[in-house]
């Protein structure tokens, strides 16, 4: 196995990665839920799933999942959590069928300055860093853990169709290529261990909001996690980039660091570069 392909095996340590395995088999948590169908359709659907699709409409599945995600599906998938993880050997089956996919959508793909995009069309395109509330630690009205700064969005062209966002209010008809200084120095997020390096080398305690629905019954009074420090991070980085893989593999999990304290990853979207000004607020 190629060294990135074993980098795409971080989706069958989460909760959310083991969701999105199994959407594209055609199952939705609400269905076992309700009962209409056993837990083990599962297992059973992702033992007998066959990957014989376009790029194009796998792709279009992800961003479908990820849009709705957030939303939508995610509390009924936690609910399910157990069960994922009791079908993670049946879902590692449906890893392997779309490897060479997810490899050409470029999942674990560094950083590439020549292919970020901006949006055009919407709210993002008119703000200005300035007009955040705080650019560097989430306000009470947050769910989300990255700094409130403008983000780009790594693709291969501005079509549309290439594009994934893990937020329902961002709906862009138009992109543009943003063109990255050279001199520009970024962090790489490629799995849990290169997120919890960055908010162990730049710690800062955040309240979140809407913490007790990601936890459920693990520990629903927890009142807040650990992120980066971004105002720290921008004295040493220009932006922090979060593979799509990253994104699967670490979203919206709480992930223990060596001392206990709990890292808390929400809000970003596969291939987005986060940008850090030079702060001039504290």
């Amino acid at each position: 196995m190629s060294a990135e392909a074993k980098r795409l095996e971080q989706i069958l340590e989460s909760t959310f990665g083991l969701a999105f395995l199994a959407h594209l088999t055609g199952i939705e948590p609400f269905e076992i839920l309700a009962g209409s169908r056993n837990v083990s359709e599962i297992s059973r659907r992702a033992s007998d799933f066959k990957f014989d699709s376009h790029e194009s409409s796998l792709f279009g599945a992800f961003a479908e999942f990820i849009r709705d995600y957030p939303f939508g599906f995610a509390h009924d998938w936690i609910r399910l959590g157990k069960e994922l993880r009791e079908a993670r050997q049946d879902l590692a089956r449906v890893l392997s069928e779309i490897t060479d996919e997810l490899l050409g959508l470029g999942f674990v793909a560094k950083f590439d300055a020549s292919k970020q995009y901006a949006v055009q069309s919407d709210s993002y395109s008119h703000a200005k860093n300035s007009d955040f509330v705080t650019l560097w630690k989430p306000n009470l009205d947050a769910w989300w853990s990255h700094p409130n700064t403008l983000p780009s969005f790594q693709a291969n062209s501005e079509s549309l169709s290439g594009f994934a966002f893990d937020d329902a209010i961002i709906q862009p008809t138009l992109m543009a290529k943003l063109e990255v200084p050279t001199a520009a120095k970024i962090y790489e997020i490629h799995d849990a261990q290169s997120w919890l390096s960055l908010v162990d080398r730049f710690p800062t305690e955040a309240k979140i909001l809407h913490l007790d629905n990601w936890r459920f019954s693990e520990d629903p009074d927890l009142e807040s996690v650990w992120i980066p420090d971004w105002q720290r991070v921008a004295d040493e980085f220009d932006g922090v980039y979060l593979t799509p893989a990253a994104y699967l593999g670490v979203s919206y999990s709480f992930i223990e660091m060596e001392d206990g304290r709990e890292a808390f990853l929400s809000g970003w979207s596969p291939g987005a570069t986060f940008w850090l000004p030079q702060h001039q607020e504290n």
